[in-house]
């Protein structure tokens, strides 16, 4: 098991090894519960049942990815629209191929959000050339990888396409991003709802 989980491991299990300095997490729990004496169901009913897999993998993608000094989605919800549509150009910069940023919220998140939006704005289209194609896969695929930093691999085998094929949605909607503000606004607003859970 790595070292990351095995904090948790020995709290619930009453004992753990000399480094593992304790005294904090047990008076948190005591205060959090209002009990008299802490033990292992202390513990959990104070920081709850283990994660479902989804999200346990959300914690170990944020685990993984290098430390950053700061990133500016942590005011995207309440960011001014300038600043969205800055951050918003910025991670759509990625379609260069760099590594995506913070995992912020998992691919199911991401789903359920464009899924949502959609049913209430299911004829959103996009101009491709002399055509226009359907927006939302499009906007599923940026946010899969702008929230949910997944690679192109992954994103390819969540949405039934290639990894090119991802490339090549995320391609547009950079310019998509860059070009026109009420795209700007569509993508604030869902990755407002994905950001809320």
């Amino acid at each position: 098991m790595p070292r990351r989980s095995r904090s948790a491991r020995h709290h619930t299990r009453g004992a753990g090894p000399r480094w593992l300095e304790r005294s904090w997490i047990e008076e948190d729990a005591l205060r959090q519960t209002g009990a008299s004496r802490f033990s292992r169901d202390t513990y959990r009913q104070a920081f709850g049942a283990p994660l479902p897999p989804s999200e346990g993998a959300l914690v170990e993608a944020r685990i993984q990815h290098p430390s950053m000094a700061s990133d500016p989605l942590e005011d995207l919800v309440g960011a001014a629209p300038a600043h969205v549509g800055r951050w918003m150009r910025r991670k759509a910069a990625l379609a260069d191929g760099t590594s995506p940023g913070f995992s912020c919220v998992t691919a199911d998140s991401a789903r359920v959000a464009c899924d949502r939006s959609a049913a209430e704005r299911p004829d959103w289209r996009l101009p491709r050339g002399t055509s226009s194609v359907e927006a939302w896969p499009v906007l599923r695929v940026a946010l899969l990888r702008d929230l949910a930093g997944l690679s192109w691999a992954q994103i390819g085998a969540l949405t039934s396409i290639s990894e090119s094929a991802a490339r090549r949605r995320y391609a547009s909607h950079r310019v998509w991003v860059e070009t026109d503000v009420a795209n700007q606004k569509t993508h604030a607003r869902v990755s407002h709802r994905c950001l809320q859970g």
